[in-house]
């Protein structure tokens, strides 16, 4: 089991391994476990344990299972404070558990049937996190962002096989997700999905993925949800 945990102050979702006697059917199954949350900026040092309280169940892209052997899987998980005292041993969510507050209001909701588009668009920098994947180091691309939207060709799709193959791990994994395509930027990935679960960082090691820069030739790209109701 790899463990996944969202919603961090200053760093990126995070990710441990955590071996199972037994596989497991439904979240429930799945034992709560804690961390030091100091070391991810989501605690103080001087009362740091956080539990990691299991909520979604996906195959595990980056751990393919072989004929014969036990399902490797990653678990996506909510982050809360410690109560001994509580049935499971967690309190309160923690502050930067955001998922708690939005699950509470899509159960109240949920007779509405909402639906969501999300668009997440992400950059690729090079290692030195501040030169944009593809660009000339201190500089901008010489050409206008047009070539660059829903764009094919070496000179103007960067890093495609990141993007490639994040999109396959998030099909091999059963996210939900019905799209990518190159944005406006020459470093740009946006896709479509309905489970964020999957972060690229996990699916290369050789490039940055960060909020995009703001410059004349790589204007804002951000996250952008649409929300249709049923009534």
């Amino acid at each position: 089991m790899c463990g996944l945990h969202g919603g961090l102050a200053a760093t990126t979702s995070s990710a441990a391994r955590k071996d199972l006697s037994k596989a497991p059917s439904l979240p429930a199954d799945l034992p709560v476990w804690n961390f030091d949350g100091s070391s991810t900026e989501q605690a103080p040092g001087t009362d740091s344990e956080v539990m990691l309280k299991p909520c979604a169940i996906y195959p595990d892209p980056f751990r393919p299972t072989k004929a014969g052997e036990a399902e490797n899987i990653l678990v996506l998980c909510d982050t809360y404070l410690p109560d001994p005292d509580a049935p499971d041993g967690t309190g309160a969510p923690i502050p930067t558990n955001t998922r708690a507050a939005c699950k509470a209001i899509m159960d109240h909701f949920a007779a509405n049937e909402p639906w969501f588009g999300i668009e997440q668009e992400f950059t690729l920098f090079e290692p030195d996190a501040a030169t944009p994947y593809g660009w000339p180091k201190g500089g901008s691309p010489d050409r206008p962002q047009g070539p660059y939207y829903c764009s094919v060709g070496t000179r103007n799709a960067y890093g495609r096989a990141v993007a490639e193959a994040h999109y396959r791990c998030c099909m091999y994994a059963g996210v939900e997700i019905s799209g990518i395509n190159g944005e406006v930027g020459s470093r740009s990935g946006p896709f479509s999905l309905l489970v964020s679960l999957l972060d690229p960082p996990r699916v290369s090691s050789t490039v940055t993925v960060s909020p995009p820069p703001v410059t004349p030739a790589a204007p804002l790209l951000t996250h952008h949800t649409r929300c249709p109701i049923d009534r």
